[in-house]
C-alpha cells in the first residue's frame, strides 16, 4: 500500500529558464533568485573569517586547569608570590645509560643543558633548580659547627678526586630522591615557569617553549644521555603541535572535498 505525498505530484523542471521565480517562500526566493549575491555574500564572509582566523593563537593557562575555587588552590594563589616555583614547572630528567651520573662527560652535558634552559624566555631563573645551580647546596655539623658550599664546588674540574667529592656532596644534600634518583643513574633540572614572558609581557607561549625544549633534546641527547620531559606546559605544547597538524589534514580534506565536489 502506498500513499501518494505531495511531493509526488511536483512536476520535475529540467532547464533553469522554465522554472518559475515566483514559486517558494520570501526566503527562498530571496535566496534563488539571487544566486550571485549569495555566492558573493558567502564569500565575503568566509575571506573574512579566514583572516580573522590567521591571527589565532593556540594557548592555554595554567590556573584555568586547576580548581580555583578549591580552599587549598584558593590559599595558593592568595599566597601566590611568596609560593614562587611550587605552581608551574617543567621537569627536565637527563638519564645516564652508563655506570652513574657522576662521569666528566656526563656532569659536562648536564652544564650545557642547564646554562641553555635557564635562558628560555618564561623561566622563573631564581628558583631554578639543578645539580649545577647555586642554591643546591649541602650542609654539615662538624666539629667547628655547619659547613656547607654547593654541590659542584668552585674546584671542580672533572678529575676522579672532583668527582668523588660532587658523590659525597649529593649525599649530604638531601636531593637523593629530589633532584637525584636513588640508583644515581639520572637527575632532574627543574624548570618553574612565569605566567607571562617578561621580554614581550604577553602570556607565556607553550608552544614556542616546547619547541625550544625539544630542540634542546635533539642537541643534546645521544647514546650515552636520555632526556625526558614532563609538565603542564610540555603537555599543552604537545597538544598544541598535534592540533596544529590536525588542521592542516582538515584544511587538505576541504580542498580535495572541494574538488571533488566541483
Amino acid at each position: 500500500m502506498h500513499a501518494d505525498s505531495p511531493l509526488d505530484h511536483q512536476p520535475v523542471v529540467a532547464r533553469l529558464e522554465d522554472f518559475d521565480t515566483r514559486s517558494g517562500s520570501r526566503i527562498e526566493r530571496a535566496f534563488f533568485n539571487h544566486r550571485p549575491w549569495v555566492m558573493a555574500l558567502c564569500l565575503l564572509i568566509t575571506v573574512l573569517l579566514g583572516w580573522q582566523a590567521l591571527g589565532l593563537r593556540l594557548n592555554a593557562s595554567f590556573e584555568k586547569t586547576i580548581p580555583t575555587q578549591h580552599p587549598y588552590i584558593a590559599n595558593y594563589l592568595a599566597n601566590k608570590g611568596n609560593l614562587a616555583g611550587q605552581g608551574n614547572a617543567l621537569r627536565i630528567v637527563v638519564e645516564t645509560t652508563g655506570a652513574s651520573i657522576f662521569d666528566k662527560a656526563y656532569l659536562a652535558t648536564l652544564q650545557q643543558l642547564n646554562d641553555e634552559i635557564f635562558l628560555l624566555p618564561g623561566v622563573d631563573r631564581p628558583f631554578m633548580k639543578s645539580l649545577w645551580t647555586s642554591n643546591t647546596r649541602w650542609v654539615a655539623v662538624t666539629e667547628e659547627g655547619l659547613d656547607g658550599n654547593t654541590v659542584m664546588g668552585d674546584a671542580y674540574d672533572g678529575s676522579p678526586a672532583a668527582l668523588a667529592e660532587v658523590r659525597a656532596n649529593v649525599e649530604r644534600s638531601g636531593e637523593i630522591g629530589q633532584l637525584v634518583a636513588g640508583d644515581f643513574k639520572s637527575s632532574i633540572v627543574f624548570v618553574p615557569l612565569l605566567d607571562k614572558n617578561p621580554k614581550t609581557g604577553e602570556a607565556l607561549d607553550y608552544g614556542e617553549l616546547s619547541r625550544k625544549i625539544e630542540a634542546l633534546r635533539d642537541k643534546y641527547q645521544s647514546d650515552t644521555v636520555r632526556i625526558h620531559v614532563v609538565g603542564f606546559a610540555k603537555v599543552v605544547g604537545d597538544l598544541i603541535e598535534g592540533l596544529q597538524q590536525v588542521l592542516v589534514f582538515f584544511g587538505l580534506a576541504l580542498l580535495i572535498c572541494a574538488a571533488v565536489l566541483y
